[in-house]
């Protein structure tokens, strides 16, 4: 199955069930998805540096979408953060 016809299908469940009125483009959807998980990503790339907090809010300041306080929040729970992708990637053998 195919990212489009998967994302349609998981919309016109969601719209059979009442929840939704329509099903949005699906083209949009799967582009902001794959931006979505790239950011993801990067975020989890950048907060696995081994570097201090300066060098990590630098690179987090270069990517121009996260507000001062939402950096102070990303570092002061990186861990948090990060934890839900180690396991994953440690599950991933």
């Amino acid at each position: 199955m195919s990212g489009h016809s998967a994302l349609r299908n998981i919309y016109k469940y969601t719209k059979d069930l009442g929840l939704i009125d329509n099903i949005p483009n699906i083209k949009n959807v799967q582009k902001d998805l794959e931006y979505f998980i790239g950011l993801q990503n990067t975020v989890y790339n950048i907060l696995s540096l081994p570097s201090k907090k300066n060098v990590k809010r630098v690179s987090l300041q270069g990517l121009n979408i996260f507000s001062e306080d939402q950096i102070d929040y990303i570092l002061a729970n990186q861990q948090k953060i990060k934890y839900p992708f180690d396991i994953a990637k440690s599950n991933i053998v």
